[in-house]
């Protein structure tokens, strides 16, 4: 057989694959496996897009979580402050209320000293 004879009987026989049965089932089994694997691929990158999304939505969650409880704290804190505040305000309240008490009977008792110091100077006499 030439050379020229055998390359027409095996391109014969690659178009001949594809007329018969099992060529178009080798065929369809070929593509099948590529288009899996390009579904494949197309899946996974969108599931690591997914997982990139849930991991930004995650912090995004604990950012707010943390910024309520540095609110509420704030909060908390400025009650606080307001009620030290009005505790202060009531312990000078009192103390201002016992100064004047004091002045009062301070101005008894030297009230009280002059009489007895004209008393006493009333008998040394």
């Amino acid at each position: 057989m030439s050379e020229k004879a055998r390359k027409q009987r095996q391109g014969g026989i690659k178009r001949d694959l594809l007329k018969t049965v099992k060529g178009k089932f080798l065929m369809m089994g070929i593509m099948g496996i590529a288009v899996a694997l390009v579904l494949g691929l197309i899946g996974m990158t969108s599931i690591n897009q997914n997982a990139k999304s849930s991991d930004v939505v995650t912090l995004v969650s604990e950012i707010n979580l943390l910024q309520t409880e540095n609110t509420a704290n704030d909060t908390f804190i400025s009650q606080e402050n307001a009620a030290s505040a009005e505790t202060t305000s009531n312990a000078m309240e009192e103390l201002n209320e016992e100064t004047v008490r004091l002045a009062d009977t301070s101005a008894k008792l030297k009230q009280i000293a002059d009489n007895l110091k004209g008393d006493l100077d009333f008998f040394r006499v």
